[in-house]
């Protein structure tokens, strides 16, 4: 004799919620497109009657083929060089789309759930040894909707701190996380409730979304900026992640990056890659221009975000000002090296002509950073001119080049006394909320040639000073809220981050606008 016993957990979500998760996961990551399509195809159930009869069998390939798409996916990203933390969250961050098969055979299949055998191969063994013998077989399936739910809520929140710090943090995601868990709640019960069991519901969905969004901070701490290491490739025109507040060892990349051959006129100390406005934690990102409020990219030249295309001059040349374009320059070198598509080119700040750069498209942002879009070969020999009466390619400072953390404001201001400086008045700590406009409406005020040269010397010989400060690869700061202030008054010892990162926030403290630049130095020579 056979018989089967049946268990069912969980019971399935209320119609359109899946649906609305996904449309919240693709509005979270600016892919309405994908969302949307999910959302179609797993609430599609409901207007049409296409059923189908699934075994056990069918369900476990259509888990094993969610298990491929994943561990394909991580493979391709694995081929990428120069992997960054951020590339492994937004891997996770599809975690639902990969998973689409499974779930979609639960949401057609004639019954609702899926077999809990489907996950493992011994299960699914013993259950058809069970059945071939006639014994009683026990079969429990599940109700995949609401884990799914909780999924696509966590994947909706993967990177959400990449660009914000907790305080800063996109709002769109707790209110949608709000909506959703109340929702879900509000339904579990099909009985009719009263208004108290709303409020209710939503009080425990707002508990759930901090915690959530809580968890979402400390995954993208602990894990991204724990990943990222200081002396890597930098390639982001958005924000440079830096080492401050860490215990550990500063690991630098031993491979050259970049040649550097000088044509013509004074050498350069340094060649820039990007420059960035603002600091959050430890973290500097680059809050660029607002387009309805602020300077206007010149017409024709609008690419993407803050970008503005140069203008092409012939095969792989590109201007950055077109009156410029037949005038000698008194400056001009050449750059080799391994590119990708995207990346950050190397230049001096009033760069205006770029030469052998294989690329379609050559663009910089209000920042001055200048990325290569549409490469087409692996290397570059470029060359670069530039001249000291030529603009430079970025935007005038702005209030925001003022702004440091308010926790560090002690510790800035109790620095600059002990050097002899006096400070300026100030009503009250500058926030990014002065910041509304970038461009040259909307600078700080102007501090004098004399005043600024003041500052600079001080700092210059209080950092230089090795009975004063100490340069070293061993980070042994533990403080990750004050970490400049840790720098300046308990450990006085640190790598290159710390004496930017400290030099920026007292010169903005001081009323002088800085920003934080990465690049490279040209102090180091070669024989050739």
């Amino acid at each position: 004799m056979r018989g089967e016993l049946e268990r069912k957990m969980l019971s399935a979500p209320p119609r359109l919620l899946l649906g609305a998760a996904f449309l919240f996961w693709g509005g979270m990551h600016d892919q309405a497109v994908a969302g949307l399509i999910a959302a179609a195809l797993v609430e599609g159930r409901h207007w049409v009657n296409l059923r189908w009869d699934f075994t056990d069998k069918s369900f476990a390939r259509s888990w094993q083929l969610s298990v491929i798409i994943l561990i394909l996916s991580a493979l391709v990203l694995l081929q990428k060089d120069n992997l960054k933390a951020n590339d492994f969250l937004n891997l996770l961050s599809w975690l639902p789309f990969m998973m689409l098969p499974l779930i979609l055979s639960q949401q057609y299949a004639r019954k609702g759930g899926v077999p809990m055998v489907t996950f493992s191969f011994i299960a699914r063994r013993k259950a058809a040894a069970d059945r071939k013998a006639g014994r009683l077989v026990e079969s429990s399936s599940i109700h995949l909707g609401y884990p799914v739910l909780f999924l696509i809520i966590i994947a909706a929140g993967m990177g959400v701190g990449s660009l914000k710090w907790i305080e800063t943090i996109d709002p769109r995601y707790p209110v949608g996380v709000v909506i959703l868990l109340g929702w879900m709640i509000f339904t579990l019960d099909d009985r009719r409730v009263r208004l108290r069991a709303w409020v209710i519901a939503y009080l425990i969905s707002i508990g759930l979304s901090v915690l959530m969004l809580w968890g979402v901070v400390k995954v993208y701490d602990n894990f991204v900026r724990g990943y990222a290491g200081s002396g890597g490739r930098v390639s982001s025109s958005q924000q440079t992640q830096t080492a401050l507040g860490r215990i550990r060892e500063l690991q630098l990349s031993q491979n050259i990056e970049w040649r550097y051959f000088h044509e013509n006129g004074p050498v350069p100390d340094l060649l820039k890659l990007g420059s960035y406005n603002e600091p959050l934690g430890d973290v500097w990102q680059a809050r660029t221009r607002i387009l309805e409020l602020a300077e206007q990219i010149p017409s024709g030249r609008k690419f993407t975000g803050d970008f503005e295309t140069l203008l092409p001059l012939g095969e792989n040349t590109f201007l950055f000002e077109d009156e410029n374009s037949r005038r000698d320059y008194g400056i001009e070198g050449r750059i080799q090296g391994l590119i990708e598509d995207e990346e950050l080119v190397p230049h001096l700040s009033r760069t205006n002509r770029f030469e052998g750069i294989p690329s379609e498209i050559l663009a910089v942002n209000s920042m001055g950073s200048v990325k290569m879009i549409g490469v087409n070969q692996g290397a570059m020999d470029a060359v670069i001119q530039a001249d000291t009466e030529i603009e430079e390619m970025q935007l005038d400072p702005t209030d925001l080049d003022l702004t440091y953390p308010n926790a560090e404001e002690k510790g800035l201001e109790d620095f600059l006394k002990k050097i002899g400086l006096s400070l300026p008045e100030v009503g009250s700590h500058p926030t990014r909320a002065l910041a509304r406009k970038v461009g040259r409406e909307a600078g700080p005020p102007n501090i004098s040639v004399e005043k600024f040269r003041e500052i600079e010397a001080k700092l210059a010989l209080i950092f230089s000073d090795i009975d004063q400060f100490e340069y070293s690869l061993f980070l042994a700061g533990t403080d990750r809220n004050t970490p400049i202030t840790e720098f300046l008054e308990i450990d006085r010892k640190g790598h290159c981050e710390y004496f930017a990162g400290a030099t920026a926030m007292l010169m903005r403290r001081m009323g002088a606008p800085c920003r934080y630049a990465v690049g490279h130095s040209l102090q180091e020579r070669g024989i050739k």
